[in-house]
């Protein structure tokens, strides 16, 4: 069975400090094995959490790029030919780049490096 796992990217509320953490579904499940898995778990369900929000669940492609980078969505990529963000696409069920060039393309990891995310200043 493929591996899920998720990125929180979290956002505390008072300073804008950005936090990103990680976790599997199985992680999930046991609620076991994760520094921050109960505060991830409240968060997830308490939407009004007083210190932090939640800025988005993006969840692993299965892939890796180039250099062996776990590829999310949401992560900015480029190839020798272009670049753009990983997004998930409902109508085809699977992972795409929207690229600046050709308007989208299937997230082939051989060809892509991560250069960021959505979430990262200036990006």
């Amino acid at each position: 069975m493929r591996e899920l796992k998720l990125r929180y990217v979290l956002r505390k509320k008072d300073s804008g400090e950005i936090r990103v953490e990680y976790v599997t579904l199985q992680e999930i499940e046991e609620k076991i094995g994760f520094s921050s898995l109960a505060a991830l778990w409240f968060l997830s369900v308490d939407k009004d959490h007083p210190a932090w929000k939640i800025v988005s669940r993006d969840q692993f492609t299965g892939l890796h790029d180039k250099t062996g980078a776990e590829i999310y969505e949401g992560d900015r990529v480029e190839s020798d030919d272009d670049s753009g963000e990983v997004r998930w696409s409902d109508l085809d069920a699977a992972f795409y780049v929207v690229t600046n060039d050709y308007g989208g393309v299937w997230l082939n990891s051989a060809q892509w490096t991560i250069i960021g995310n959505i979430h990262e200043e200036g990006k």
